[in-house]
C-alpha cells in the first residue's frame, strides 16, 4: 500500500500526523539573516524523493533554511547515496543532510554524536543537550575538522527504532549467518551477533527485505518505516533494536564553504538545524503510539519484543564496541569522557 493511500484511508494515521503537527508548533522560526554576499549551494540527501518520511524531512529542512537565510541563500537539492563527509569532500554537493551514522565509517568516535548502540545510548533530548550545553559541539567540530567538514545535528529518527523482519525473531540463533541492515557502530554489533552487515542504499532496504536478500533491518521510527515501505513487505516489528534510543541526522558542510559564510548565515543555519532536531523528536514522540495502533489494525503488523538472549547479547557486544571506539586516539578518549560525564550528571536522561 502506498504511503499517501494509507494516510488518506486511515483515520488513526491522520490523527498521528495531526498530533505531530501540534507538537511541532512549539518550534521557533528564525528571522531571516542579513547576508550581503548571496550564496548558491547544493544540498544532497540519500533518500529518493517523493516518498515521505526522511525525504519529507529533507524538504522541510531546505524550506526552513531558505526562510531563515532569506534571499542571501539559494539551495538546490539532489540525491546522493554517499555519506555526508564523502558527498561534500568529493565536491558532489556543498552540504548533505543524512544519517549521522553514515559518517561513522570515517571514525568510530563519530558514533557518540550519531547515537550509540545498546545501553550506552542517550535519549534524543540528552544528546541535543550534550551537544548544545555539555561541550559536545566543540568536540564534534574538532573531530569533523579532521575530514574537512563542519557537522551539525539536524534531526533524529526518534527514540523508538526497531527491527523489521519477514518472520518472527525467536532467539539469538536466528541472526547467525544472516544479512542484517544496520548503520554506524550498530554494524559492528551485527557482526558480534554472528550476522553480516548488509550493504544496501537507503532506498533499497525494504525491497531487499521483500526479496529475502536480508533477514532483518533496523530502521528508525514508524512514520519513517511506513514511508520507506517496510509495512508492505514485513509483518514483524521487534520493538527493541541495537540503537535503543534512535539515531541523529547530520548536516555536513564542506569546511571551506562554512568558513566562507558570513556569521549571520552560519547562525541561521545552526538555528535551523537545532529546531529541525527538536521538531523531529517531537513529531516521532507524538505520533508513535497512534502509528503503532494504525499499523497493527490496518496492515496487521505484529509488534513483538526481541528475545531476552538477543537483547542481552546486543547490550554486551555494544558495551565492548563503544569501549573500543573510546580508545582509538586521544580525541576519542576526550569525547567518551565528556559523554559519560554529561550522562552521569543527568540521570533522568540515562537509558535504563
Amino acid at each position: 500500500m502506498r504511503r499517501r493511500d494509507f494516510l488518506r484511508t486511515s483515520g488513526i494515521a491522520a490523527a498521528a500526523l495531526g498530533a505531530s503537527k501540534a507538537a511541532g508548533a512549539a518550534v521557533r522560526i528564525a528571522k531571516p539573516a542579513i547576508v550581503s554576499n548571496p550564496l548558491h549551494l547544493a544540498l544532497c540527501s540519500p533518500w529518493p524523493r517523493g516518498r515521505g518520511g526522511y525525504p519529507d524531512r529533507a524538504g522541510d529542512f531546505v524550506r526552513a533554511l531558505q526562510l531563515a537565510a532569506g534571499p542571501g541563500l539559494r539551495v538546490r537539492t539532489l540525491e546522493h547515496a554517499a555519506s555526508g563527509i564523502d558527498c561534500v569532500t568529493t565536491g558532489a554537493a556543498d552540504m548533505c543532510l543524512g544519517p549521522a551514522q553514515d559518517n561513522v565509517a570515517h571514525h568510530p568516535a563519530l558514533g557518540f554524536f550519531a547515537g550509540l548502540p545498546g545501553h550506552s545510548s542517550m535519549s534524543p533530548d540528552a544528546l541535543r543537550a550534550w551537544i548544545a550545553e555539555g561541550g559536545g559541539q566543540l568536540l564534534l567540530d574538532e573531530m569533523s575538522a579532521r575530514f574537512g567538514v563542519k557537522c551539525l545535528l539536524a534531526g533524529h529518527s526518534g527514540p523508538t527504532p526497531g527491527f523489521w523482519s519477514t518472520r518472527r525473531i525467536v532467539s539469538l540463533a536466528d541472526f547467525s549467518g544472516q544479512q542484517i541492515y544496520a548503520a554506524g557502530l550498530a554494524r559492528e554489533v551485527v557482526r558480534g551477533l554472528g550476522a553480516t552487515p548488509a550493504m544496501a542504499q537507503a532506498g533499497d532496504v525494504a525491497a531487499q527485505l521483500a526479496r529475502s536478500e536480508i533477514f532483518a533491518a533496523e530502521w528508525g521510527g514508524l512514520t519513517h518505516s511506513l514511508a520507506a515501505g517496510f509495512p508492505a513487505v514485513a509483518k514483524f516489528y521487534s520493538t527493541t533494536a541495537i540503537a535503543l534510543q534512535g539515531s541523529a541526522l547530520a548536516l555536513t558542510i564542506r569546511r571551506s564553504v562554512w568558513d566562507g559564510m558570513e556569521r549571520s548565515l552560519q547562525e541561521a543555519i545552526a538555528h535551523v538545524a537545532t529546531q529541525h532536531m527538536i521538531r523531529s523528536v517531537l513529531d516521532a514522540s507524538a505520533s508513535h503510539d497512534i502509528m503503532r495502533r494504525a499499523l497493527a489494525e490496518t496492515l496487521q503488523i505484529e509488534f513483538v519484543a526481541l528475545p531476552a538472549d538477543t537483547a542481552a547479547a546486543i547490550n554486551r557486544i555494544s558495551g565492548a564496541i563503544v569501549a573500543d571506539a573510546a580508545t582509538k586516539d586521544e580525541l576519542s578518549a576526550r569525547i567518551n569522557r565528556s559523554y559519560l560525564d554529561f550522562a552521569g550528571g543527568h540521570p533522568e536522561w540515562r537509558n535504563n
